[in-house]
């Protein structure tokens, strides 16, 4: 879609504006949406129509967001789709199989487009039937649910006999006993680690499901810092924390936060061979209702030509690390997941041999200050 917002110059105004505006509508091989400031449907192009159940109806003066919270399930709260601070975001439409109806999972993205000489608002809603990438998703996401769940039990067992076999009680172990030993449970943790990032990566509705809070943003982010370092105090890395509005209270589902955080803060660590190894997180909310944090490291930084590549399931970057490197390459895929059924967005910034910058940037449910 980049293609359209490419040919949407600022500088065109009032009506030239919206004529170019259809122009590419009827370009676009997407469902389009041409709407006013309050959601009131100006135009739309058959595709649109038939995503939206629409064709042969009559659409003049329809208020479209009231439509699809009545027939479809947005993953994104109809509060931040109407907030004059969102610009632009990306999220889902769901509707369930019904009747004549099969289900059916779009891909949408929200642009608006103001005046500046005072005119109206533009917002234009563009849909991708993801449908059948959906099914795909589910499938494999059903394979590694179950893969997970098999590995569990094995593992326990395992894990349970290793700490019986380190038990003073059941007699002492010669050095190199122990030291095999203690090679075993720490295949067992990272094994426990990996099937729960499986789980986490399989299940995206729990997502979903977790209830919102209220925190002071600052607050929550110097917990999680100390929780950081407490828990890594054996991994040689400095981190560092700088936040603006310190006082600022949000309310946003904080155990996905916290979950973005974590996989950010693993490959950070994962992939920085330097002994000074610096960790920095900047953090700070921005008009009134989005949380933007950016997380920066000094690590080996990812090559040119494999930075749209970071967030593709199973993708890791083999070739510098040597298999010196855990994991399946699911970290920033479930990241870059949660971050779309959060109305969110990430975005990547690396020089090879200096390190990488993520920005996240998190729409919360409501800002309170």
């Amino acid at each position: 879609m980049t293609w359209i917002e490419s040919r949407l110059r600022p500088e065109v105004q009032g009506d030239p504006y919206r004529r170019i505006c259809r122009a590419l509508m009827k370009e676009s091989s997407d469902g389009v949406v041409i709407l006013g400031p309050d959601w009131t449907v100006d135009d739309i192009n058959y595709r649109a129509r038939k995503y939206l159940d629409l064709v042969g109806k009559s659409v003049g003066g329809m208020r479209l967001l009231e439509h699809l919270y009545t027939t479809y399930t947005p993953t994104l709260s109809r509060g931040i789709l109407e907030s004059e601070s969102t610009d632009e975001v990306r999220f889902q439409i769901h509707r369930i199989e019904k009747g004549p109806l099969p289900g059916l999972t779009l891909n949408a993205f929200v642009r608006k487009w103001r005046d500046p000489n005072g005119g109206n608002e533009i917002i234009m809603l563009f849909l991708r039937d993801y449908t059948q990438s959906r099914q795909r998703e589910s499938m494999m996401n059903d394979f590694l649910s179950t893969v997970s769940h098999k590995l569990r039990t094995p593992l326990a067992i395992v894990m349970a006999n290793s700490e019986m076999l380190g038990d003073p009680g059941t007699g002492d172990l010669n050095e190199d006993q122990a030291e095999a030993l203690k090679e075993i449970r720490g295949g067992a943790k990272e094994l426990e680690k990996l099937i729960e990032k499986l789980l986490s990566f399989a299940t995206p509705t729990i997502a979903a499901e977790l209830d919102t809070s209220v925190e002071v943003l600052s607050e929550f982010l110097n917990a999680y810092v100390n929780d950081v370092a407490r828990k890594e105090r054996q991994r040689a890395f400095a981190l560092t924390l700088d936040i603006e509005d310190t006082a600022k209270s949000v309310q946003f589902r904080f155990a996905l936060l916290r979950m973005v955080l974590d996989n950010l803060i693993e490959n950070a660590v994962k992939f920085n061979t330097r002994e000074n190894a610096e960790i920095g997180i900047e953090a700070c909310v921005r008009d009134e209702d989005r949380i933007e944090i950016t997380i920066r490291d000094n690590g080996t930084g990812i090559p040119a030509e494999d930075i749209d590549r970071v967030f593709d399931k199973f993708y890791q970057i083999d070739r510098f690390q040597t298999g010196r490197v855990d994991g399946v390459g699911l970290g920033l895929a479930l990241v870059k997941r949660i971050m779309q059924t959060q109305g969110g967005s990430i975005e990547v910034a690396s020089e090879l041999g200096k390190g990488s910058e993520f920005k996240i940037t998190f729409p919360t449910a409501n800002a309170v200050s």
